[in-house]
């Protein structure tokens, strides 16, 4: 049964995560929380009903599509400030209408679950922290799945690594109009067209 967490509860948490977690210790905090939050959120409701209106709503491959072009639409990506790593709620991101990298693969992966239970679609999402080997460089994607037999703790990947052994998951790129399965750094590449990680550099640091 997902656990409950209220409004409130989600806005003192994400405030209070200690600095010296790893990465894979916030990803799935914040994983969990946004799974709790919001399944039941009339907001939430809502919204993916708005979304879905024009889909068919028995295609989960056209729903999930429909879910990553809405964040990409709707939430411009605005990196934290130099030296600060600020956490978003999915409910702030989405009436901010903006956040960064991880605020929206969180915000979408919230979108998904709350499809999942109000469609009862076989969907899943989880969050991917992407890390360069050798760079002081990470980034924060989505992965989709029309299935919900699978598990959806989030996960470390290397970025030299992002085609390989994804299985039954999909690639679901928030900050950019990629296409629902398009590598995240390919995606990156084709839109700003440069080196991938010259593009990635410039968009962790807010260049444009």
């Amino acid at each position: 049964m997902t656990r409950v967490v209220s409004v409130e509860d989600l806005r003192r948490g994400y405030g209070l995560i200690p600095q010296t977690w790893t990465e894979r210790e916030r990803l799935v905090f914040f994983s969990d929380r946004a799974d709790g939050a919001t399944p039941g959120d009339t907001m939430f409701v809502e919204i993916v009903d708005a979304i879905l209106a024009p889909v068919d709503r028995t295609d989960g491959r056209a729903v999930l599509a429909a879910l990553l072009a809405a964040v990409q639409g709707w939430v411009t990506f605005t990196p934290d400030r130099r030296g600060a790593d600020t956490w978003q709620s999915p409910r702030v991101t989405f009436l901010r209408r903006k956040g960064d990298c991880e605020d929206m693969a969180m915000l979408l992966a919230s979108l998904v679950r709350v499809a999942r239970v109000r469609l009862g679609l076989a969907l899943a999402a989880r969050l991917v922290w992407l890390r360069q080997p050798g760079r002081d460089l990470d980034h924060v994607s989505a992965q989709v799945a029309a299935d919900d037999a699978i598990d959806e703790t989030p996960v470390v990947i290397s970025s030299d690594a992002t085609g390989e052994g994804m299985g039954r998951w999909q690639w679901a790129e928030t900050t950019v109009e990629a296409e629902l399965g398009e590598d995240p750094y390919r995606a990156l590449q084709r839109v700003r067209g440069a080196r991938v990680e010259d593009v990635l550099g410039r968009v962790l640091a807010g260049d444009s």
